[in-house]
C-alpha cells in the first residue's frame, strides 16, 4: 500500500498553497533579494506543513 500527498491547499488567504514533485522534496524559508540579515526565518510554517503532512499520515491530532 502507497499513500501520495501531491500537494496541501486551504481555504484560508493566508496559507500558501504547497506542492510537491514525485521523489525528493525540500522545504526551505525563502529570502528576498531585500531581507537583511536581521530578517528572520522564523514563524513561516515550514513545521507547521510537517505537522499537517503528519496529520494527513495518520498521527492523532494533539491538543493544547
Amino acid at each position: 500500500m502507497s499513500c501520495t500527498i501531491r500537494a496541501i491547499r486551504c481555504n484560508q488567504a493566508s496559507f500558501q498553497e504547497v506542492e510537491f514533485s514525485s521523489g525528493f522534496n525540500v522545504i526551505l524559508a525563502d529570502r528576498t533579494e531585500e531581507s537583511t540579515s536581521k530578517d528572520s526565518r522564523n514563524g513561516l510554517g515550514k513545521s507547521t506543513l510537517i505537522e499537517i503532512i503528519h496529520f494527513c499520515l495518520g498521527a492523532t491530532m494533539r491538543t493544547g
